[in-house]
């Protein structure tokens, strides 16, 4: 039968939890608390850190949440603006305000996670490759079989890689 923590199952325990994390000692708890020290100690190394991980994940989503609603916020602003300054003529403030909204607009992508951040690198076109490639064939040109099969065999992986490139980009 799985242990109660005393310290958990308690009416303080959310005092509890705030003098543990301000420092209190076990036996402190103990004396003005009806829970041993012994169950301080066990709520402390089971309980405490898991909590903690909690809360700090709580406040995580709440500044994400504060971030997305600030930069939603600008960039309604910054449509406005540009709407105002179209009305009225003023081109220059309505380019303006459309960099600072397309600005935002990538902020909001990435906060939103819709944003591919990946970096893809395409090896056929690297100059390093092209010159490798260019040296190994000509080092076969004494072997034309060798040569042919390198050739073959290279120009299958470069398919390969160049259909992994249009897939990434679909």
């Amino acid at each position: 039968m799985t242990r109660v923590c005393t310290v958990c199952s308690s009416p303080e325990v959310d005092t509890i939890n705030q003098q543990l994390l301000s420092g209190a000692t076990y036996t402190m708890i103990a004396n003005t608390h009806r829970v041993s020290w012994q169950a301080a100690r066990y709520h402390v190394l089971n309980h405490i850190p898991p909590l903690l991980a909690q809360a700090k994940q709580a406040e995580d989503v709440a500044k994400a949440s504060d971030l997305l609603t600030t930069a939603t916020m600008r960039d309604e602003k910054a449509l406005s603006l540009m709407a105002s300054a179209e009305a009225t003529g003023d081109i220059k403030t309505a380019g303006a305000m459309l960099r600072v909204s397309l600005v935002s607009l990538e902020l909001l992508a990435r906060l939103r996670g819709e944003l591919n951040q990946q970096t893809t690198v395409n090896l056929i076109l690297a100059p390093e490759w092209v010159s490798f490639r260019t040296t190994l064939l000509s080092a076969l040109l004494a072997y034309p079989e060798a040569r042919a099969a390198a050739a073959q065999a290279l120009l299958a992986a470069e398919g390969e890689q160049e259909g992994q490139d249009h897939a990434a980009l679909d």
